[in-house]
């Protein structure tokens, strides 16, 4: 049955038996795959007190899409093949139209905030979920975006302090972490390197197959310590790519089509830089006395994979950057950063156990100084 927020829980471990403080992780899909590709990680939560719902967002199977005045919030980008000009990678257009637009998917982001905190809220009041314990690392609800589900974590944190709630849910005891997960550096926002090569984005600089693109995304990178080495073109081949063991329907291609809501989303974004404002404004602590009271605690933690494709382990130096600063005059939010070694961009399918392990290493453990977990499985 499809939530009255549109989103649907696709897959859940249940609680683990005989546990009344078990931590109820929540993850959120990237740009192609369907919640599916969080699988592996139903099996293993009850070992580490766990329970694990995969859900899938708008437009993907099970859900509802999106109603036609939030969809027109995103401005359609030409296809691929259309005779009219892409879009240029930072923002490009009169600067009343890239405000104009940037207001608009803003608005689009907040209404997918506030979708999924009304859907969290649905989790605690149909599923019976417990309360969090922040200071025993037990119980409440960790928030995981994967990929392109960091657009969504991103925009929870920015818009949690105008999320009214229902009577009956104070999200606030529950919610405890969000994390962005294994995001790139367009994603954030981040100013790309010299010589950013990425197929998915820059289509024509590509001449490979379909399975050749799957490759690239899910193969097995080798880098260096600095941007210059930062390997872009060739994964290394001491592991095959994820993408030749997963099955093929996990993967769900309408949302992703050009014209699709995620093709829109990303380029659209891209265009009119609203994926680094949505950053800025995650980083933000709410304002207003009470709501910072509600939510001020809120953890965020960045979880990266070394072997990811360069833009993420780009990403993931920049955040880490950022987390071993001071919060400024206590107005920004903490954020502490994970490393899983040895890991690439499917983690949660190669190496299920240590990623879960990543969400749920208790805070203490993660600041500062970023936390490394090696992948062993």
């Amino acid at each position: 049955m499809v939530s009255p927020t549109g989103l649907h829980a696709a897959f859940d471990s249940g609680p683990p038996s005989d546990s009344t403080d078990y931590t109820t992780i929540v993850t959120i899909h990237g740009y192609g795959w369907h919640s599916g590709i969080f699988a592996h990680l139903l099996p293993v939560a009850h070992a580490q007190n766990a329970r694990v719902i995969a859900v899938n967002r708008r437009d993907y199977p099970g859900t509802t899409p999106y109603p036609a005045s939030e969809r027109a919030l995103l401005t359609a980008v030409p296809p691929s093949d259309s005779n009219e000009p892409e879009p240029e990678p930072y923002p490009s257009g009169s600067p009343e139209e890239i405000s104009e637009t940037r207001t608009k998917m803003l608005e689009f982001a907040r209404l997918r905030a506030h979708e999924l905190l009304a859907f969290c809220e649905e989790l605690v009041r149909e599923r019976g979920l417990p309360a969090a314990r922040p200071t025993e690392n037990r119980g409440g609800i960790v928030l995981i975006g994967w990929s392109l589900g960091i657009v969504w974590m991103n925009a929870v944190l920015m818009f949690l302090d105008s999320f009214e709630g229902s009577a009956d849910v104070d999200l606030s005891k529950h919610l405890r972490r969000v994390i962005p997960y294994d995001g790139p550096s367009i994603e954030f926002g981040f100013p790309r390197p010299p010589d950013p090569y990425d197929p998915f984005l820059d289509p024509d600089t590509f001449e490979g197959s379909i399975a050749d693109l799957l490759d690239w995304v899910s193969g097995y990178w080798t880098h260096g310590s600095s941007i210059d080495t930062l390997a872009r073109r060739t994964p290394a081949e001491d592991r095959p790519p994820t993408a030749r063991t997963l099955p093929g329907d996990l993967v769900h291609q309408p949302p992703g089509a050009p014209g699709g809501s995620d093709q829109v989303l990303v380029a659209e974004g891209i265009r009119v830089d609203v994926f680094r404002a949505l950053w800025e404004g995650a980083l933000v602590l709410p304002a207003a006395e009470g709501a910072r009271r509600r939510w001020g605690a809120l953890e965020v933690r960045a979880v990266w994979c070394d072997r990811s494709t360069w833009e993420i382990v780009h990403a993931a130096w920049a955040v880490r950057g950022l987390a071993t600063e001071p919060p400024v005059a206590a107005g920004r939010r903490r954020v502490g950063t994970v490393r899983i070694r040895g890991a690439n961009h499917f983690a949660h399918w190669d190496f299920p156990a240590d990623t879960l392990r990543a969400f749920l290493i208790a805070p203490a453990a993660v600041e500062g100084e970023e936390v490394e977990i090696v992948a062993r499985e």
